[in-house]
């Protein structure tokens, strides 16, 4: 029998005809819209003239003012090079927002108000618009005028004190895990008001602290370390509250086994051929083995340096026991998995030709994700939304003789 083709997903997203005016920068922000991009939503980036987003200026690996850091978080955007210093700047801002559904904003708080482009005052002249707010730490209190980036975010939410080795220095998890999760977090906020605006006609503003990210990332440990004030340090590569579930040694290098059910364990120890720990009565449940994790980490290991990780990898999956080998970026970007899974993906690039970039998550059955441009070079497309928003060609000019507006030959620094 000839087996059928899937069909193709629709060329359409989940989002297509929502309109973005994108002021944020660095990661958070932008990464948001970038995934609100590929499903289809026209985003507009606010840069200023000059510099743009200072990401830009991180590298200049695909030329000065389009770093790799650039290039990964801000595709399917057009940027728009707009002084808001200036009272004409705020006008052609506001004049944007007023044909969009969505801003997206990450200053410090307060900045906003400052140029007229607030909350409050958006509210009552755009009533739909939905206004979302990402801050380090809130948008009141103690800390609302300290800046914050992701590593002093990591170190205060307690994502770094809680990362590293027993007893070694504090360690920073290798990806930017608070703006990155803010990110997720501000996409599911702004999924969740444009339902609720679809109920009462209303947009609202949501708010999205860098911090609160961070604390959410212990919705396992906090019920725990509230009875017993554990955990309280690192725990290296183990998992605190679960064994086994680390990285092991093999004969020549690395792999992580988890097992998160008795059963799992149970499987583990037969496959590695000790059944004997099964019986044991410091290994006879979870909490016994989280109790003796350093007699039975030693026993495990003296077993797994007999062999290599691809032939254990091999003979565990064989036996359904979570496991891997630990992968770097050069393992990921052939990995079958991952590239089924369209995550390592090719973008146009104004300078480069084609990036490579990490794809989109969210996958539909009814709509796709779909890369149609890369990151904007600063001010690239300023003439074009000008005139989308009702300028006349004389206006355009004016704004750009003045300095309002900034074209690409007058970006470079």
């Amino acid at each position: 029998m000839v087996e059928s083709k899937r069909p193709a997903p629709p060329s359409r997203g989940v989002v297509d005809g929502i309109r973005i005016v994108d002021f944020s920068q660095f990661a958070a922000g932008p990464w948001c819209t970038s995934f609100l991009g590929d499903l289809g939503a026209d985003v507009i980036k606010i840069e200023r003239p000059g510099r743009g987003d200072p990401s830009r200026a991180f590298d200049t690996l695909f030329g000065p003012g389009n770093s790799s850091y650039f290039a990964g978080m801000n595709r399917n955007k057009r940027s728009i090079a707009l002084d808001l210093s200036s009272d004409a700047g705020k006008g052609v801002a506001r004049k944007l927002l007023s044909t969009a559904d969505i801003v997206i904003e990450n200053f410090r708080p307060g900045v906003m108000d400052k140029l007229g482009l607030g909350y409050d005052m958006l509210h009552r002249e755009f009533p739909r618009l939905i206004y979302c707010a990402i801050s380090a730490y809130g948008e009141s209190g103690p800390y609302v005028r300290k800046p914050g980036m992701d590593g002093v975010v990591q170190a205060m939410g307690g994502v770094m004190g809680h990362t590293g080795e027993p007893g070694g220095t504090p360690t920073r998890i290798g990806v930017p895990i608070a703006d990155f999760t803010a990110a997720f977090l501000s996409l599911s906020a702004i999924s969740l008001a444009l339902y609720d605006r679809e109920h009462t006609g209303q947009g609202q503003k949501v708010s999205i602290a860098l911090l609160d990210g961070q604390l959410a990332l212990f919705a396992n440990h906090m019920p725990g370390f509230a009875v017993t004030g554990k955990p309280d340090q690192p725990a290296g590569t183990a998992h605190p509250q679960i064994e086994p579930s680390r990285v092991y040694r093999t004969q020549n290098g690395h792999m992580v086994v988890t097992c998160f059910t008795q059963e799992f364990w149970q499987r583990f120890a037969r496959t590695i051929e000790l059944p004997e720990l099964i019986a044991d009565e410091r290994f006879r449940d979870n909490p016994a083995r989280v109790k003796n994790r350093t007699v039975l980490t030693e026993l495990v290991e003296a077993k797994l340096v007999k062999r290599p990780t691809t032939e254990w990898i091999d003979i565990l999956e064989r036996n359904d026991v979570p496991c891997t080998q630990v992968n770097m970026l050069r393992d990921l970007a052939t990995n079958p998995q991952v590239l089924l899974n369209k995550m390592i993906v090719d973008a146009p690039h104004p300078t480069a030709g084609t990036v490579k970039v990490i794809g989109n998550p969210l996958k539909f059955s009814n709509a796709e994700a779909r890369i149609r441009s890369g990151a904007p070079e600063l001010g690239a497309q300023s003439i074009e939304i000008l005139k989308e928003c009702g300028y006349a060609d004389a206006e355009v000019q004016a704004l750009v003789d003045g300095g309002v507006v900034a074209l690409p030959a007058q970006t470079s620094e």
